[in-house]
């Protein structure tokens, strides 16, 4: 059923590919040519701080040397889990890789926390050990309301038991200048991440 309902389509779908190659649109997409998608010139300029997803592989490529760097020091330093704190594009991700791939050996468990229900956050906190745990505090904005609060909790229950320490514990990911990569840079966090401004939230994934 399914496939005679597709394949009524199949020749609106064949014109519409054609015209697509005939206009070029692959190589003006590699270009970043906002027009593909608007014709206001405004709207056009949003598009253009919005492309940044086109370029953000090769972009990471280059981060692949620091990330691997990062992991190292971490569990040279002993850290065994790792509890991601973010909502949306900035946890689904990481889920679906933790679902999806097995961790390779001696990589520390990963618990992603997206919601703020306190039996969820308690049944989280149950299972760390605060000596040994990173927390990832990750939003784009630097502003998701969950997020800050999720950061604001475990941050007092990590200043409480690890002290100065509690630092070491905690790292950003977020774009340049936001609220959260000023309040890492004041708190001393292990290390904040910076995302490209111009890949917005739904592409993520890929940075």
């Amino acid at each position: 059923m399914l496939s005679a309902l597709l394949l009524e389509h199949a020749p609106a779908v064949s014109r519409r590919l054609a015209a697509l190659g005939r206009s070029g649109f692959i190589e003006r997409m590699r270009r970043g040519d906002a027009s593909l998608w608007a014709r206001d010139a405004a709207a056009r300029r949003i598009i253009r701080d919005r492309l940044g997803w086109l370029r953000a592989p090769e972009r990471m490529l280059r981060e692949v040397p620091r990330l691997e760097s990062f992991a190292r020091e971490a569990r040279g330093e002993g850290l065994r889990q790792v509890v991601l704190l973010g909502m949306g594009g900035s946890s689904l991700c990481v889920e679906v890789f933790r679902r999806l791939f097995p961790p390779p050996a001696g990589s520390p468990d990963v618990i992603v926390l997206d919601g703020t229900v306190p039996e969820a956050v308690r049944r989280v906190e149950s299972r760390l050990d605060f000596e040994t745990t990173l927390f990832v505090v990750s939003s784009k904005s630097g502003t998701t309301g969950e997020t800050a609060a999720l950061q604001a909790y475990f941050w007092a229950r990590a200043r409480r038991l690890r002290g100065r320490m509690a630092s070491r514990h905690f790292v950003a990911t977020t774009d340049p200048g936001t609220p959260l990569s000023e309040e890492a840079a004041a708190r001393g966090y292990r290390a904040s991440f910076h995302n490209a401004p111009d890949i917005g939230g739904r592409y993520s994934a890929l940075s």
